[in-house]
């Protein structure tokens, strides 16, 4: 299989949006003894993470959304048969009431009947598209939400990339039994009179690949963990938007396809608890307890490490251990005992020094192959190798024709990584050696993420002039919860093209100076700065209290420009309270390519470790503690056609 075939959509391939009365959904789950849910996770067929998916949202609707945990009916593995399914989903048709909320969630591998898209149960009995489609019309409420988080296609291999595939082949019949027929039948006699199905969020449609990541000490699908995660931080409806945005823009940074999103802002306005919160307390006893992880993002809870702070209204909680998504901690501030259900806010954030760069060895390389580049990794510091799908991996090492290179963790191929055809192993992976330094550095930048967390308020919009002369338009703007206009709606996505002028719009809410530093990162994955922000235009990198910055200035003689290669760019904006000391010391010594505006860094690592001590409030030898108070990293992908 040749890397282009590896091409594929992901994400929020199908977010359909079937509600025709938007009104009727406006006061979504506005009694929380009328909420129910039924969460489905199928561990079959190869696939790991279906559990967690479960685990993930059960505590999204019981810590976040209000729902009575005994009216959450959970189906794992071998209780989710076509039997247990069909008998949950008959209980909600006939119990529930027009104007309660239902919630059905289903994570597993999907097939295609013929050409018609179903979901596999454990034992293996197909439930249809148009059985689900019946079983939503049935459940007579409009204030229904059903997340899909399986694919269809089967792309004739279990893995691609670092991916696990969430569909399998189907050796039945294809096309509907004369008993799934005559069941369709009799739920059609029944229907209420109800125009619609609901909303329905699908991770892919019938076209595209679904799949799960191995993540630290469990597997997730990539879909619920950022659906999840972005949905665990709003505190008011129109913040659904930007979550959405957000999960696109995660989705991005594996350089994963994710169609327009749309999105119904009054659906969500009784779902929302306005209380903030990373996490939650699961079990508490004394002055100990267990907690929830599943509002951090993906990439630090990775390396959540002992010694970080988080803050309830009346204490102050440690990181003792962590396990996946669970952390044990004990209060070390405040007299009031800890309580299950309480939510938390990060305080400090402790990540070790010690991050390597990891690489997942492709399953389409031979086991010659997989041995040889994992001793030339041993060569290579902070960089190692792993198995493909069995390990976390940050990307993957792979070939296309005898050509060795970098892929993303979906399999998509990283541009210009690829070398010449006779090209060994270990040529390769000399040669990458730069780049993988890259890759690293910018996976440490994105250990700083915390716009959910930060206690600064900022604001920040890019805006562009297209280069064909069209109106200007926004292409991003956001700001940290913490900012008074918090949070700002998502914006339409726009491709942009080579020779577009960008210029970015930063707002300090706070009363004290912040200090600024802008990265961006191409398709290539170099990482890049703004050639205007460092000497002789020092002023650039500061944004006075209650000020605003725009970059760059109208009088700089340099612009920001969109340049090549064509693919997915990353930009990172991260603001201060104190000096970037170590930083500019190291920027202010560094000769590098600029174009574009853009200065090109030759040693990316060094810059990233710079960021990362001129953040942190105490270190040791082994971790760096950066505390929220201090600094704060939004960031944002575009893409180049």
């Amino acid at each position: 299989m040749t890397i282009k075939r590896r091409h594929f959509l992901f994400g929020l391939g199908a977010i359909y949006w079937l509600a025709q009365n938007q009104s009727a959904l406006a006061d979504l789950l506005d009694r929380a003894d009328h909420k129910r849910g039924v969460l489905i996770g199928v561990n079959q067929y190869g696939i790991l993470g279906a559990t967690t998916d479960v685990a993930l949202q059960r505590e999204l609707l019981c810590s976040r959304f209000g729902f009575n945990s005994a009216e959450v009916v959970t189906l794992t593995d071998r209780a989710a048969t076509r039997k247990g399914i069909e008998e949950a989903i008959t209980h909600l048709i006939q119990t529930t009431a027009p104007g309660d909320s239902v919630v059905i969630h289903f994570s597993g591998a999907g097939t295609l009947l013929g050409d018609e898209p179903a979901l596999l149960t454990s034992d293996g009995q197909p439930i249809p598209q148009s059985t689900l489609e019946l079983w939503l019309r049935a459940i007579n409420t409009d204030r229904l939400l059903c997340v899909i988080d399986g694919g269809f296609r089967y792309p004739g291999t279990t893995l691609m990339g670092n991916f696990r595939v969430r569909s399998h082949p189907w050796s039945g019949a294809g096309r509907l039994t004369s008993a799934e027929l005559a069941y369709q039948e009799k739920l059609k006699a029944t229907l209420p009179r109800k125009t619609n199905l609901g909303i329905i969020l699908q991770a892919a449609d019938s076209l595209q690949i679904c799949g799960e990541v191995p993540w630290d000490s469990f597997s997730v699908g990539v879909f619920t963990y950022a659906l999840t995660q972005q949905l665990w931080q709003v505190t008011s409806p129109d913040g659904v938007s930007l979550a959405l945005s957000n999960v696109r823009d995660l989705l991005y940074q594996f350089s994963l396809e994710t169609p327009s999103v749309k999105e119904d802002q009054q659906f969500w306005t009784s779902f929302i608890n306005p209380d903030v919160g990373d996490g939650v307390v699961l079990a508490a006893e004394g002055k100990t307890g267990e907690l929830w992880l599943g509002g951090i993002p993906l990439c630090p809870l990775a390396y959540y490490s002992p010694g970080s702070l988080l803050k309830t209204d009346t204490q102050l909680l440690q990181v003792r251990s962590r396990n996946g998504l669970t952390a044990k901690v004990e209060i070390i501030g405040g007299e009031t005992p800890l309580r299950k259900g309480t939510l938390f806010q990060e305080e400090v954030r402790a990540i070790p020094k010690n991050i390597n760069l990891i690489l997942a060895m492709d399953s389409q390389l031979s086991r010659i192959e997989r041995i040889d580049a994992t001793s030339a990794l041993s060569t290579i510091p902070r960089t190692i190798g792993v198995n493909g799908g069995e390990q976390y991996a940050d990307y993957v090492f792979g070939k296309d024709s005898n050509r060795y290179g970098l892929m993303t963790l979906g399999g998509v191929p990283i541009v210009d990584s690829f070398g010449n055809a006779d090209e060994s192993v270990s040529a390769a992976l000399r040669r990458l050696r730069p780049r993988l330094e890259s890759l690293l550095a910018l996976k440490l930048l994105h250990l700083t993420l915390n716009p959910h967390s930060s206690y600064l308020g900022f604001e920040a919009a890019v805006n562009v002039q297209p280069s064909n002369a069209s109106d200007p338009f926004t292409l991003f703007q956001t700001s940290t919860r913490r900012s008074p206009r918090y949070p700002r709606t998502r914006l339409p996505d726009h491709n942009l093209t080579i020779g577009d002028q960008l210029s970015c719009q930063l707002q300090n809410l706070t009363d004290q100076t912040l200090h600024l530093r802008i990265f961006c990162v191409d398709a290539r994955y170099r990482l890049m700065s703004p050639s205007f922000v460092i000497p002789p235009y020092a002023s650039d990198s500061v944004v006075p209290a209650q000020k605003q910055l725009i970059i760059p200035q109208p009088y700089a003689p340099v612009n920001w420009s969109v340049s090549s290669p064509q693919g997915n760019f990353e930009v990172l904006i991260v603001v201060s309270l104190a000096p970037f000391k170590n930083l500019t010391d190291l920027m202010g010594q560094t000769v590098g390519q600029s174009t574009n505006g853009m200065l090109v860094f030759p040693n990316p690592l060094p810059i990233a470790q710079a960021v990362l001590q001129d953040l942190t409030q105490k270190e040791n030898e082994e971790t760096w503690f950066l505390p929220m108070q201090q600094w704060a990293t939004i960031g944002f992908s575009y893409r180049v056609v």
